[in-house]
């Protein structure tokens, strides 16, 4: 999951470096560590470790945040960490009928999603709610 504060970076370079767009650093990856991302020239990205689904309200809110697997449904925990103008991309459903959706924050209480395309996408893992584990 990548949660970013930039909206978008018009110039393309990030995407071409490697880099995140200046002021990314409110940035959320559990995924990639940050030796990784230093050795790789990033440094402008801090790396946070726990249940990304619920993703950071305490840094929030966010401008655009990018779920890296799919959900049965997005929790509305993450839908309220945009600012109004934010956007979230996430792949929900079950498989064999996954969809690409964008989400955007439209209103403090309202959002409007958006179908993309069809794909399908391994499942983020929840943590469990009850605590229990083998």
């Amino acid at each position: 999951m990548a949660l970013a504060r930039p909206l978008d970076d018009p110039s393309g370079k990030n995407r071409r470096s490697g880099r995140l767009p200046a002021g990314a650093a409110g940035s959320f990856s559990p995924r990639l560590p940050a030796l990784f991302l230093r050795a790789a020239g990033v440094d402008n990205v801090a790396v946070h470790e726990g249940n990304g689904l619920a993703g950071l309200p305490g840094d929030a809110p966010f401008d655009a945040i990018m779920l890296s697997g799919s959900v049965g449904d997005v929790p509305r925990v993450l839908r309220e960490q945009l600012k109004v103008g934010g956007r979230l991309f996430a792949i929900v459903g079950d498989a064999p009928a996954m969809r690409a959706v964008r989400i955007t924050r439209v209103a403090p209480d309202a959002w409007q999603t958006e179908g993309l395309f069809e794909t399908v996408a391994p499942r983020l893992i929840e943590p469990a709610r009850n605590g229990f584990t083998f």
